[in-house]
Order: structure tokens, then sequence, then C-alpha cells
């Protein structure tokens, strides 16, 4: 349920779906001629347990620390800047950044199916 009038606002952007497996290079729409790109889903990743795939308000799983990987259920964590692992690929950085190659490993596969 919306909160309020709905509100249109202008847009260079068009959302088409092609049911081929080669992209034309450009459509004519409404008297334009418009170029074709690929749109790519954003890869989202859950707040509670760290994972990808699904939001924290769909999370079935135990609540996870994005800097440790530990459970630490209303606690901050303890765990120092220069001990910070990721719990994807064990990476001196956090669950959630984007130097992760699982992170790329999701879109890849988000991309291609």
């Amino acid at each position: 349920m919306l909160d309020g009038p709905t509100v249109w606002k202008q847009s260079q952007t068009v959302v088409l779906t092609f049911h081929i497996q080669m992209l034309p290079q450009r459509v004519f729409l409404c008297y334009s001629i418009l170029s074709v790109e690929v749109y790519i889903y954003r890869t989202i990743q859950c707040y509670n347990c760290c994972r990808y795939g699904h939001i924290k308000a769909q999370c079935r799983s135990q609540p996870r620390c994005f800097k440790c990987g530990n459970a630490h259920i209303g606690e901050p964590c303890t765990v120092k800047k220069d001990k910070v692992s990721c719990l994807h690929c064990l990476g001196r950085y956090t669950a959630t950044s984007k130097l992760c190659p699982e992170l790329y490993r999701q879109k890849y596969q988000d991309f291609y199916g």
C-alpha cells in the first residue's frame, strides 16, 4: 500500500524485454531512436546472516556479524580492525565489502543464471 498519491517523474530509462538471445543495438519508440543496454540486477545481501540472495526480512538463519562471522545478538563486535575477516572468503575485510570475490561470483550468477 502506498502512502499518499502516486507521483510520476520523467526518466531517461525504459525497460524492455526481448525474447531473443541477440539484443538489437537500438529500438524505435515514440518517434525516438533509443540505444539498448543489458540491465543487470543489483545483487542483494542479507544484513542478518550476511549471505547473498535474500534480505533480512526474508531471512531464516541465525544472525552473524559482518565483521567476524560469529553470532553477536545485540552485542557490538569486539574484533579489532586489523583482525576483521570476511565470512565468505576469509579476506581481511568485512562480509559486506566490495573487495570480496564472492560478491562478483554472485553478480555473475545473477546475470547468467
